[in-house]
C-alpha cells in the first residue's frame, strides 16, 4: 500500500560554505582595491562584481535552498513522485511525475557521475542540495510527455521505499488496464 511520505535530505555543504566565504572575501578585497587605486578601476570593479554574483549564486543554490522529495497520491488516486524546493517562505514544485512512469532508479558515485551520459533524448534535472556529493541517485522517467533523468540525493531507506512504491504503482497500473 503506497502511503504519502516526505523527506528532506540534510546537505553537507562545507564545500559550498567555504567557497561562499572565499568569494565574499575576494569581493571585499576587490572593493577595497577599487577604492584605493586610480588605475584599472573598470577591471577591478568588474572582478568585484563577478565575485559578488558568484557568491550570491552559491548562497541561493546550495545554502538557502531546501529540497523535499515527496511520494503523494493525487485526487485521482495516482501515486506521484514530487520534488519541491523551499527558499525562505517560497515553495516551488520542481518536478511531478507518476510513479508508474519511472523506468529506473540507480545510485552512482562521484567518479561514475563524471563518465555518466544520459540516454539520447532524455533531459537531465539536478535536484541535490549538496555541492558535488559523494553519491547521487538517478531516477529515470519515461512518459508520454517527457523523457527525463532526475538526480536526487536521498538516503538508502528512502530509495528502497521509492523502488518498492514504483513496483507497486506499475502492478496497480497493469491491473487497471
Amino acid at each position: 500500500m503506497i502511503s504519502e511520505i516526505s523527506v528532506s535530505p540534510r546537505p553537507s555543504n562545507n564545500k559550498a560554505r567555504h567557497l561562499f566565504f572565499i568569494l565574499m572575501i575576494l569581493t571585499v578585497t576587490a572593493a577595497a582595491i577599487y577604492l584605493s587605486i586610480p588605475n584599472y578601476k573598470g577591471l577591478v570593479g568588474l572582478g568585484c562584481l563577478v565575485f559578488l554574483v558568484g557568491a550570491i549564486y552559491i548562497y541561493n543554490r546550495y545554502m538557502a535552498t531546501k529540497y523535499y522529495y515527496d511520494v503523494m497520491i493525487d485526487t485521482a488516486g495516482t501515486p506521484l513522485f514530487v520534488v519541491r524546493s523551499v527558499v525562505g517562505k517560497r515553495a516551488t514544485t520542481l518536478c511531478r511525475v507518476e510513479l508508474s512512469s519511472v523506468i529506473g532508479i540507480t545510485t552512482i558515485t562521484a567518479e561514475e557521475r563524471k563518465n555518466h551520459k544520459a540516454p539520447d533524448g532524455f533531459v537531465k534535472y539536478y535536484y541535490a542540495p549538496t555541492m558535488s556529493p559523494d553519491r547521487i541517485t538517478l531516477v529515470t522517467v519515461s512518459s508520454r510527455y517527457e523523457h527525463a533523468e532526475i538526480s536526487i540525493e536521498a538516503s538508502d531507506d528512502f530509495i528502497d521505499l521509492l523502488r518498492a512504491y514504483v513496483t507497486e504503482a506499475k502492478e496497480y497500473r497493469t491491473e487497471e488496464e
